[in-house]
């Protein structure tokens, strides 16, 4: 099978997909960071601990930041990897374990970035915690790139499953329409009934989770079109 660096659309789509919700996610990071800052310290008076990880992750954060124990020359997966193990316990360690899976996604290490979202999704179970839901599409979008589609499959259609009306579930079905259409023989009938969940019959109707635009909504809308039955345009 062909590299999936050869294949420039289906890099596009994923890296789309780590551009966009990685800026979600750092606001979710920093707000969450806060309020888990402030509980911690409510809760067991250890501010030293939390207020150490939360710089750590900062000097990872801004290149202009220098700080002991984080080599700015590092590769940022290693750099979040520090922050991670210097700092067990804590609510940014939590967060370095989600951004270090990002960075190695956007280094193209597909297997380990499959492997440390993983870890994060598996280890914060909490349905209010909305980057579980984009752990488990950063898991799914690894294998992807990584041309495992019968590793991928099965999260899509989990996070379907498990977090509906979402965007990472819209967008999941259209990595699934995707996955069918690249199949051998391509499973157009799966493509299809994918598609058709977040644009609607008439392949216009598209779902809000998917944004009003970007990407994902005019790749919906594009397979919508090209997976349209024959007449039913007329």
């Amino acid at each position: 099978m062909e590299p999936v660096d050869t294949h420039p659309d289906k890099l596009q789509e994923f890296w789309e997909w780590l551009v966009e919700y990685r800026t979600q996610v750092f606001l979710a990071v920093i707000i969450a960071l806060g309020v888990g800052t402030i509980f911690y310290v409510k809760k067991v008076g250890n501010k030293t601990d939390e207020e150490n990880a939360s710089a750590e992750l900062h000097a990872v954060w801004d290149p202009y930041s220098e700080l002991e124990g984080i080599d700015p020359k590092a590769a940022k997966s290693e750099q979040f990897n520090s922050v991670l193990t210097n700092n067990p316990g804590t609510t940014a360690a939590a967060h370095a374990q989600y951004l270090r899976a990002c960075a190695l996604f956007e280094e193209r290490s597909y297997k380990e970035a499959a492997l440390a979202f993983a870890a994060y999704h598996k280890a914060n179970t909490d349905p209010a915690n909305p980057l579980v839901a984009a752990a488990k599409f950063g898991e799914a979008a690894s294998h992807d790139a990584n041309n495992n589609a019968a590793g991928a499959i099965p999260i899509y259609t989990g996070i379907i499953s498990a977090h509906a009306d979402t965007a990472e579930a819209a967008r999941a079905q259209v990595a699934l329409a995707k996955l069918h259409l690249r199949a051998n023989p391509p499973a157009k009938d799966k493509a299809l009934e994918a598609i058709t969940a977040v644009t609607g019959e008439d392949g216009k109707s598209v779902t809000p989770a998917l944004g009003e635009g970007g990407f994902w909504r005019s790749e919906a809308i594009r397979l919508a079109k090209e997976l349209e039955p024959a007449g039913s345009g007329e």
